[in-house]
């Protein structure tokens, strides 16, 4: 079992597959409360890490996975808050990987658009489209009539998932680890 992740704070797109059979998918979505809650920025932080390691460990623990796979991030965002939200949906797949002593692979971004598109620079509704063709199953269950290109808020980190899966079948060490557990 594998898990591709297309990680991030607020919307963290995820795939658990079996030699190409989709087990489960789907978008685990936090949203900052600090002020909703009256709470401090830590707390807040806390709150919404705390909800995305208690889904991904719910995928892995359910699943049996054997190797997560993440999209390695083409560059930092300009913004303090923004570099915040990276290090952290980054730190967060760091340490479930440790602590559950589970393989974890980063693949390039641009990997993961030409794994399912064929182009480096495809954008995100080249992403879904391309995915939703490919797995027109599990899509069907995105689209939304109230959005300009027709699927819902966060089908892009979905699509990215089944990117991230595409891409890390193809190393080497993702094929030995089938293999080995064939």
């Amino acid at each position: 079992m594998i898990l591709a992740l297309d990680q991030s704070l607020t919307a963290t797109g995820f795939l658990v597959a079996n030699w190409g059979e989709v087990l489960a998918h789907g978008v685990i979505q936090t949203k900052p409360e600090k002020k909703k809650r009256n709470i401090g920025s830590m707390d807040d932080a806390c709150r919404r890490t705390t909800f995305i390691i208690e889904g991904i460990m719910k995928e892995i623990r359910e699943h049996n996975v054997r190797a997560i796979i993440c999209e390695e991030y083409a560059g930092f965002s300009q913004s303090k808050a923004g570099a915040d939200a990276l290090a952290t949906s980054r730190t967060i797949v760091c340490a479930i990987s440790h602590i559950m002593d589970i393989p974890m692979f980063f693949i390039p971004v641009d990997d993961v658009k030409y794994a399912m598109t064929g182009e480096r620079s495809a954008s995100k509704d080249d992403m879904i489209k391309f995915a939703s063709k490919e797995y027109p199953d599990v899509f069907a269950k995105y689209t939304s009539s109230r959005t300009r290109n027709g699927w819902a808020v966060k089908t892009e980190h979905l699509a990215d998932a089944f990117g991230v899966y595409k891409a890390g079948r193809k190393l080497q060490a993702i094929k030995l680890l089938e293999q080995t557990l064939r």
